[in-house]
């Protein structure tokens, strides 16, 4: 594989490893994101709020209008 930019897999121990083995320079990010961090919001009537601005971001069209949604949402 040549060109690779991103690599999104889940935290499989396993995974994690061949990663930082083969592409060590690669950014990943783990999938299922938006799901994985709702779970980290304590109050039941935000997760859906904090669930649209993760998508949001993740959604993007490109990196500068996520830059731009992230620094809006904290």
């Amino acid at each position: 594989m040549h060109g690779v930019q991103l690599l999104i897999s889940d935290a499989h121990v396993g995974l994690k490893a061949a990663r930082k083995a083969v592409f060590p320079g690669i950014p990943w990010q783990r999938c299922h994101l938006a799901q994985n961090a709702q779970s980290y919001v304590t109050r039941r009537s935000k997760k859906r709020e904090v669930g649209a601005v993760i998508r949001g971001i993740l959604t993007a069209p490109d990196a500068t209008t996520a830059q731009q949604l992230l620094v809006q949402a904290t």
